[in-house]
């Protein structure tokens, strides 16, 4: 048993020690600043006081760190993450992200996400994602998103694997932004040596045809003297509400978008 005397050392030590936690991750910004004021007695962690030095380490260094950082801990999987990472939870996931299991947050992506960190916390080594897709309901609505990114195992003080750490970086804009490129450069080339309209119309099309993650629908209308004819058409579209048409004459007589 513990003598008084020496319990109050020791749970003083323990205040002490979180006191200065929580002051150095009050740094990190606003992730920083929510992680040292949150009560964390009210998430599956429990207080502070009670964490296992290497997950004071790994939170330290992801909350102070200006890299999107990540890190998921125990079974549950529950996510601390900094500042950078922020933008990645949109509008609708932060804060109440923060202390949560990731299977909560993040539903719309688990079956991709879940067997790899689950693969981690296994012991089946780090793993490695380049320009990843997933499709993340974070602004309240499904986005396409791209990331690369890694899992790696934090060890814990008894040598197992307590948790995974994340560094990511969002690629979004470079993957989609190639992809548009690529199309207009296809599209360059096809009209290269075109003698008609109608070689225009055909032409574009099937270069759109291979475009439709980012032209779900396009229609080519050729002008001449007799008013306008539908020369190509890629994908469906929805048309005006009651089942009204498109307003051509209404653009060729204006000139006007």
């Amino acid at each position: 048993m513990v003598a008084p005397d020496k319990a109050l050392i020791v749970a003083a030590s323990e205040g002490s020690a979180e006191a200065a936690w929580r002051e150095v991750v009050a740094r990190g910004g606003q992730a920083g600043a929510l992680a040292a004021e949150l009560d964390w007695s009210a998430t599956p962690l429990g207080p502070v006081a009670g964490w296992p030095q290497s997950l004071r380490t790994a939170v330290g260094i992801c909350l102070t760190s200006r890299f999107p950082l990540l890190v998921w801990w125990s079974d549950e999987l529950v996510m601390v993450y900094n500042d950078a990472y922020r933008p990645i939870l949109g509008a609708s996931k932060h804060p109440g992200a923060m202390g949560a299991p990731g299977r909560l947050i993040w539903p719309e992506i688990w079956d991709v996400i879940g067997p790899m960190l689950e693969g981690v916390l296994r012991g089946d080594g780090a793993t490695w994602s380049d320009d990843q897709l997933l499709i993340l309901d974070r602004n309240g609505y499904l986005e396409e998103c791209y990331f690369t990114f890694s899992y790696s195992p934090i060890l814990d003080e008894s040598g197992g694997i307590g948790g995974v750490f994340t560094a990511v970086t969002e690629t979004t804009d470079e993957v989609v932004g190639t992809r548009r490129l690529q199309a207009l450069g296809d599209l360059t080339g096809a009209l290269v040596d075109v003698t008609s309209i109608d070689e225009v119309a055909g032409r574009t099309m099937d270069v759109l045809a291979g475009a439709v993650a980012d032209v779900p629908f396009a229609e080519l209308h050729v002008v001449d003297g007799h008013g306008h004819r539908l020369a190509g058409r890629v994908g469906a579209a929805v048309l005006p509400a009651g089942g009204g048409t498109w307003p051509l004459d209404e653009v060729l007589a204006s000139t006007e978008p």
